[in-house]
């Protein structure tokens, strides 16, 4: 039986997992290029994943460009990200991409939800001595 511990977010929506008993299983069994393919993209959204964290986490990203790290990291267009992903117009998640418009709090929260973030108050930074 495989266990699958390791979740991060794809570009289907879907939250898949690795296990390193399943990436033994398809590199040992002749699996096809596919699946090894497969395992490569979901190593590096991954690992795209933990960095745009790390980068929030440190406050070195504004709000667009927060939003277009998810976006590439999804591997889709802003018409598919905004339209099939978020529900939302392309030329609303262009605006908040760029650091412009004045987007609502529903709006962010929809553009947030596929990587688990929503809008809320935050303690400010503190600058270090």
């Amino acid at each position: 039986m495989i266990r699958l511990n390791k979740p991060f977010w794809c570009s289907t929506t879907t939250y898949f997992a690795i296990n390193d008993s399943l990436e033994w299983f398809i590199l040992q069994n002749g699996s096809s290029f596919d699946s090894v393919r497969w395992l490569q993209r979901a190593r590096s959204i991954a690992a795209a994943k933990r960095k745009l964290i790390e980068a929030i986490e440190n406050n070195e990203l504004s709000l667009g460009e927060a939003v277009r790290r998810m976006r590439g990291i999804s591997g889709l267009s802003q018409r598919a990200y905004a339209e099939r992903i978020v529900g939302i117009a392309t030329r609303i998640l262009a605006e908040v991409e760029l650091d412009r418009g004045n987007p609502t709090t529903e709006t962010l929260n929809k553009i947030g939800r596929p990587f688990g973030y929503t809008v809320g108050f935050v303690p400010r930074a503190r600058k270090r001595p």
